[in-house]
């Protein structure tokens, strides 16, 4: 397969990269794995990068073998925690349990939506890497309604091309639809500047800093271990010194630091976090319109 020429393509599509991209040992990425990757997709981050493409708006965000400039990301971390979230949050869709790598023939996560799909390729359906279709788990579906999962039978590159140029199917969008994207890409700004990534030393385990935060931590650090923030917390348009005015109170500096890290969100399917610094935006409930609400 010529993977240049369709790179070339893709790059007719969307412009050449917006930046550089950081380097990556693909044999010490496959050997940490412990499986190949798609040719595509070692072209298409070995020359865009970290990139996030059909911003502003709907986008599929690129997670290459990298570490952000501030180590709030690295891959191996990611790659763990992106498995285990999504072995488990799609429990209250449905009973249909998907295995993920370093099981055999399991999902292997590399990019993500902007509106917090992730992506996925079912590993299991081919011994060609190249072959290897898409599968897209999403929460933005009403429980009992419709499957969290949408599987597109097509690797990734062609996914892409059909994105950019058309759509493809999504419940949980508006229209059933996901895309078309536009042709607009950027460098993804949490991830501007990566280093490149080196594998754990072998016989290191990637979870060792959460068993020790869970057995051993507290405070936000233990916290920020077990549960890894998102690079982009939304907080809201106000300042904290509007939300304390209007509370009439200031708040414990322990959750205005977890506020900040974590922003509005759901910690799995049990707390609601408004967002913390949203104060009139409509449609939009803020912390402190939450707190009136239940005065």
């Amino acid at each position: 397969m010529d993977h240049s020429a369709r790179i070339t393509a893709f790059a007719g599509l969307v412009g050449p990269p917006p930046g550089p991209a950081p380097a990556v040992d693909w044999a010490a990425v496959e050997g940490w794995l412990g499986t190949p990757l798609p040719g595509d997709y070692k072209a298409l981050v070995s020359a865009y990068g970290a990139a996030e493409i059909g911003c502003p708006g709907t986008a599929i965000r690129l997670h290459p073998p990298c570490v952000s400039a501030d180590g709030r990301f690295e891959y191996a971390a990611w790659i763990v925690e992106t498995h285990r979230h999504s072995a488990i949050r799609p429990g209250m869709f449905t009973a249909r349990r998907r295995p993920f790598l370093p099981e055999e023939g399991g999902l292997l996560a590399f990019a993500t939506t902007r509106s917090g799909d992730h992506l996925f390729w079912n590993t299991g359906a081919s011994d060609d890497p190249d072959e290897w279709p898409v599968t897209l788990m999403t929460t933005n579906v009403a429980v009992g309604v419709s499957e969290p999962w949408v599987d597109y039978e097509v690797p990734f590159l062609e996914l892409l091309f059909t994105l950019l140029r058309t759509g493809v199917p999504h419940p949980g969008e508006p229209g059933g639809l996901l895309g078309p994207l536009s042709s607009q890409i950027r460098v993804w700004p949490p991830l501007a500047g990566a280093a490149p990534w080196s594998p754990p030393p072998a016989g290191t385990a990637v979870d060792a800093r959460q068993r020790a935060a869970l057995t051993e931590g507290s405070g936000l650090d233990a916290v920020m271990a077990l549960i890894p923030p998102s690079l982009e917390p939304y907080l809201g348009e106000g300042t904290w010194e509007q939300v304390f005015e209007r509370l009439g109170t200031r708040l414990p500096p322990d959750f205005v630091a977890l506020a900040e890290r974590y922003g509005a969100g759901n910690w799995s399917w049990w707390l609601d976090m408004s967002a913390p610094l949203s104060l009139d935006r409509p449609r939009e409930q803020g912390l402190a319109a939450t707190v009136e609400g239940h005065a």
